[in-house]
């Protein structure tokens, strides 16, 4: 993309029409040999999905669907900082209102504008994908998803151009990556100060079992501490299955 600068991301930019999922474009890149910030974007996915497997709805031409390959220098306990530099990344190309609801979304006044999942399949190699809902009206959700749903468009008033929002991602990805290699606490302090859990009463699904209390504290290693009458438990983002407020 003419005037990135990369230090890491992206290494090589392809754009493609249609594909089942970005991600898994991603991974067979990876399985071919291409290297880190190996980058692709797609105007349409058929299978796009976030964490768990859960369907990602990204209708032709509207959304962002991108996907980058890493292989980052970094011991197992501080991975999660991977999810944090898209989060951050995501947040700071939606703009000041967008928050990020813990684990993987990011948030307009409470309604869910994009969401991030990095996945790991081989040692040592992620994929790191973001979709983000960028001119869709709300007509252009499905109905269970519509009253949860916000876009670009929608909070801006205005139509987005898809190709400056990606350049945006990327630059800011690039950076906050870049903080997570060096141990820059930077991404850790914005990825705090950008959540929106702090106070709040949630219902956490975990092992199959659900809990519900206050929000007293958020860590990006460590996870979300929740005040469960009485008692705080902590819960790690690679346990939980769903969060959502009360």
């Amino acid at each position: 993309m003419h005037g990135l600068h990369p230090r890491r991301i992206p290494s090589k930019l392809v754009c493609l029409d249609e594909v089942p999922s970005t991600n898994d474009v991603c991974w067979e890149r990876a399985r071919a040999g291409d290297p880190e910030g190996f980058t692709v974007t797609a105007e349409f996915q058929t299978a796009g999905r976030g964490r768990f497997g859960r369907a990602w709805h990204s209708p032709r031409g509207l959304s962002l669907a991108v996907s980058v390959l890493l292989r980052p220098a970094l011991p197992a306990d501080r991975l999660p900082l991977l999810t944090a530099a898209a989060a951050v990344a995501a947040c700071e190309t939606a703009g000041r209102e967008a928050r990020i609801r813990w684990p993987n979304d990011v948030v307009v006044k409470g309604k869910k504008l994009a969401g991030v999942i990095v996945e790991g399949r081989e040692p040592g190699t992620f994929v790191l994908g973001c979709g983000m809902n960028v001119n869709l009206r709300a007509e252009d959700f499905p109905g269970d998803l519509r009253p949860a749903s916000t876009s670009l468009l929608i909070e801006r008033g205005e139509s987005q151009d898809r190709g400056a929002v990606l350049r945006s991602f990327l630059e800011r990805l690039d950076a906050r990556y870049d903080e997570a290699l060096s141990g820059d606490p930077s991404l850790a302090v914005a990825w705090r100060e950008l959540s929106a859990l702090i106070g709040q009463r949630v219902s956490i699904a975990e092992g199959g079992r659900e809990y519900r209390g206050e929000v007293a504290d958020l860590d990006v290693l460590e996870g979300i501490a929740v005040r469960l009458e009485g008692a705080v438990r902590r819960f790690r983002l690679e346990h939980v299955e769903r969060l959502r407020l009360l």
